[in-house]
């Protein structure tokens, strides 16, 4: 079902290149980290900074709730982490050595602007049970359920293959296979210039706060396309200077969904503010539209949806999510909480309060004497359609609903329903022994993507535990499992050996740096 980064990719990827290049004269781009590719959002790094961004070790600059981060952005919070005199800073330090044994160069708190890397891993994976996501709008006339995916068990393996040019560019690629079908699992080109970046190729993008997903996009499935970002947080003049530092990215990637209606566009972007180091606001914006058969791509029909309007005929133009997604850091003295929630609505107005997506968490980033332990608990729920508004991810025009390749975009319950998750994680000896742990409740009910094969409850289980040995090899291993009260069962399994080459950090890298870690950044 993965479609190859083929010619949309890569004309997507040049406009966004040549669009950040000619802002270059505009900034002192030397005085800027030079470029790095995304870490996915389920990468060890990505979820360290998340929790040291809990225990407020992490500049207010840094927005987690992006899910994918830069390599030289996570290498800066974990420098400013192990500097911030807190619990949790020792633990930073042996964050920011692992990273740098995984990443060479580009693990120095500013960046190095010339690096070479290269890696490869192979092992054993076992997908089984897994289903594609229904078809159509309603129950009763014309919802197709869902259809089960080929099962795929054997080896597995894949490269790795990594570079930066000067200050502005840099590659990243990583072919793969899997019990003898190859893909390419990622694929970015990355260009910086001062204040603005650009990404252009096959990665996962996501927006929101969520461990275990969020409302408008989970970063769970790779897309085609590019987008821009700001490099660094800016803030804003005059009084809107108390808005705190301000980032903000967006994406346009095309998607196979639907069957009237087929590959749409797919655009999304996040905003967010951090007006106190304990506080951040965001809002996070997508809408798929277009598409072959659909109403043709007018400004108009665009512009209709950018301010939130139904576009088209009879509003099948697009399929549009909001969310705004909120962290506090109460102040507790030495305990090292964080409170955080999203709430979404799905393509018509008046349904932040008819029909709501709600995800709620705390989140514990150290366990009081056991800094090297986190734990937390969260809450996902989607209402049920209202007679105003839509069902959570299904769509009339666009009927593929809110996926690509018939796997959802959005939270990984798929909609109508409820899930209630505890996950933990700890970092051992140095951070070189990783152990992640969650369980899940889940109740899908009638509107959702997965009903009605799927509908009821069901329990996750996943444990995942990753050993760093000699500095430059990981052997990990995960599980993840699914035992549905109707009779069903899904698997996901893996075991893997990784090898990376790459060069040594620069003079000036990894948790002793004293070189300034985020500018434009405030605690």
């Amino acid at each position: 079902m993965t479609r190859q980064c083929g010619g949309r990719a890569r004309a997507l990827c040049l406009a966004a290149v040549l669009t950040v290049m000619s802002t270059a004269a505009n900034g002192a781009a030397a005085q800027s980290p030079a470029a790095t590719p995304f870490l996915a959002a389920d990468h060890w790094a990505v979820r360290a900074v998340r929790t040291l961004a809990a225990a407020g070790a992490v500049p207010a600059g840094v927005d987690i709730g992006a899910r994918a981060l830069r390599v030289s952005e996570v290498a800066r919070a974990f420098a400013a982490a192990a500097a911030a005199d807190l619990p949790v800073s020792s633990l930073a330090r042996d964050y920011h050595a692992r990273l740098a044994e995984e990443f060479g160069a580009w693990a120095d708190s500013i960046a190095s602007p010339w690096t070479v890397r290269t890696g490869a891993s192979g092992g054993v994976a076992w997908f089984e049970g897994e289903v594609a996501t229904g078809i159509g709008y309603s129950n009763i006339d014309d919802w197709t359920g869902t259809e089960p995916f080929a099962d795929r068990t054997g080896f597995a393996a894949s490269a790795e293959i990594g570079a930066s040019a000067g200050r502005h560019l840099a590659l990243s690629l990583t072919p793969a296979v899997l019990d003898g079908d190859a893909e390419l699992a990622e694929a970015q080109v990355v260009v910086e210039a001062g204040p603005i970046g650009a990404w252009g190729g096959r990665r996962r993008p996501g927006f929101g706060v969520g461990f275990g997903g969020s409302v408008v996009l989970s970063a769970d499935v790779p897309l085609e396309g590019g987008g821009l970002y700001l490099a660094r947080p800016v803030r804003l003049p005059w009084v809107l200077r108390h808005l705190g530092p301000v980032r903000f990215e967006t994406f346009l990637s095309r998607v196979e969904n639907g069957d009237v209606i087929t590959d749409p566009w797919l655009w999304g972007a996040r905003g967010s503010i951090a007006p106190h180091e304990r506080l951040t606001f965001s809002v996070n914006r997508a809408a798929m539209f277009g598409g072959d058969g659909n109403a043709p791509i007018t400004l108009k029909n665009v512009l209709l949806t950018l301010v939130g309007e139904h576009a088209g005929a009879q509003g099948e133009f697009a399929n549009q999510l909001l969310s705004a997604d909120i962290r506090w850091r109460p102040p507790l003295g030495a305990l090292p909480l964080e409170v955080y929630g999203e709430w979404g609505i799905d393509d018509s107005s008046g349904g932040y309060w008819r029909s709501p997506a709600v995800l709620a968490g705390v989140h514990l980033a150290a366990v009081p004497g056991a800094p090297m332990l986190s734990l937390g608990v969260e809450r996902a729920s989607f209402a049920a359609a209202s007679f105003k508004n839509t069902m959570w991810y299904r769509n009339v025009w666009l009927r593929g609903g809110w996926t690509h390749e018939r796997r959802v975009l959005g939270h990984p319950l798929g909609g109508h329903g409820t899930e209630w998750l505890l996950h933990g994680r700890a970092s051992l000896l140095e951070a070189r022994v990783r152990v992640g742990a969650s369980l899940a409740l889940r109740d899908r009910a009638k509107e959702n993507l997965f009903a009605p094969e799927r509908m009821g409850g069901s329990t996750v289980t996943s444990l995942d535990v990753a050993l760093r040995l000699a500095g430059r090899i990981d052997v990990a291993g995960g599980v993840r499992y699914e035992d549905g009260q109707a009779g069903w069962t899904e698997t996901r399994a893996f075991t893997a050996v990784r090898v990376w080459w790459t060069g040594a950090p620069t003079a000036g890298a990894g948790p002793t740096s004293q070189r300034r870690v985020c500018p434009g950044c405030s605690r």
